[in-house]
């Protein structure tokens, strides 16, 4: 199955998309990252599609291998970012043609339906009314979880507006009741010490995760955290380097956390799933979004050997305007496998003769 060309095409506001197609006319498509690495259709251009174009589809793991090998050099999460994205394409054309969904390419549909928990982003004005937003979004959506935010994301032990941080923690367990599964992300905003005390607040307050406590890439000052508290500690999502993800899980994290983006696609969180598996560590992976956004996250999901927990979905939707079909949808608390080839999204055709190709 030659792949014959990439398009990524700019839609504004409305978002990017990627679409490949195979030398015989298939076809696969995937959303592209809105948030941030607004440099990746350059990137993406310059050093990921010269290495797949005019190559086998099917062997994507002997590419991958010798994408790393040539640019070695790059490494980290922009490049892995970069080659997640045609991943994902490829990946949905291959299900297309095989009519079968990712999750069977992925090594089969292990469970059907997803348990979500609502991911929320804020970190600064009044944690109170925060809290409230979450008990709303709770009761609209049938989700059993929450994540919040703590610190000021690699702020240094600080917060990011005053008091939050042990507001937060005291709050949302009063609030939202002792049913509610709380999980905690500081975004890499605290060294060992301040984290080991944040901790002990957790625990204090039944919290069931502590998400990156600590720098992320900094696994030894992690290690020093797991090995003083109670807390699962979990983290992983910006680690691209497979040493590093080797030392995350010798004594750093109890349950990781690859991102299908930043982590290099979907093949190799697959890989770190089943060596977590192996480790009797945790798989928890990193992938806020919501609706048809989540179909990636939903397909590794049912496809991955073990998970830990509640997964991951964005408490305030971000619309997604570029025109498609999907069945995916947050139905009382959970996502299911869409029974559909590939990833089950459909973009209009109308999205790609009126973008601007890249």
């Amino acid at each position: 199955i030659e792949i014959a060309s990439f398009e990524w095409r700019q839609g504004g506001q409305r978002g990017d998309a990627l679409r490949v197609r195979s030398k015989d006319g298939a076809e696969g498509v995937t959303f592209c990252s809105h948030t941030k690495w607004r440099q990746l259709p350059q990137f993406f251009s310059a050093i990921v599609r010269p290495a797949l174009v005019g190559r086998d589809a099917r062997a994507l793991e002997e590419h991958m291998a010798n994408f790393w090998r040539r640019n070695f050099e790059w490494t980290g999460p922009a490049l892995w970012t970069a080659w997640a994205h045609a991943e994902l394409a490829i990946l949905d054309m291959l299900g297309r043609i095989a009519n079968a969904p990712v999750a069977e390419l992925l090594g089969g549909v292990r469970r059907r339906s997803v348990p979500m928990y609502l991911s929320s982003t804020a970190r600064e004005g009044d944690p109170i009314a925060e809290i409230d937003a979450i008990a709303q979004r709770l009761r609209e959506t049938g989700c059993t979880g929450v994540k919040v935010k703590v610190g000021g994301r690699m702020h240094f032990n600080e917060d990011a507006a005053p008091n939050w941080t042990p507001t937060m923690i005291r709050e949302s367990r009063r609030r939202l009741g002792s049913d509610v599964t709380l999980y905690a992300d500081a975004n890499g905003s605290f060294d060992a010490p301040t984290a080991i005390a944040v901790a002990r607040q957790l625990e204090a307050q039944a919290f069931a995760m502590f998400e990156e406590p600590c720098p992320g890439d900094d696994t030894t000052m992690t290690a020093q955290v797991s090995r003083r508290v109670r807390i699962p500690i979990a983290g992983g999502e910006n680690l691209a380097v497979l040493p590093e993800w080797r030392d995350a899980m010798t004594g750093a994290f109890d349950i990781i956390q690859p991102d299908p983006l930043y982590s290099g696609g979907m093949i190799r969180c697959m890989a770190l799933a089943r060596e977590a598996a192996r480790r009797g560590l945790g798989f928890n992976p990193h992938y806020p979004r919501d609706n048809a956004m989540a179909a990636p996250l939903v397909h590794l999901c049912t496809a991955a050997p073990t998970l830990w927990g509640l997964q991951e979905y964005r408490m305030r939707d971000i619309p997604n305007d570029i025109p498609h079909a999907s069945e995916y949808r947050l139905v009382n608390g959970a996502m299911a496998l869409v029974d559909a080839p590939g990833f089950g999204v459909s973009i209009d055709p109308d999205f790609w003769r009126g973008a601007t190709p890249l």
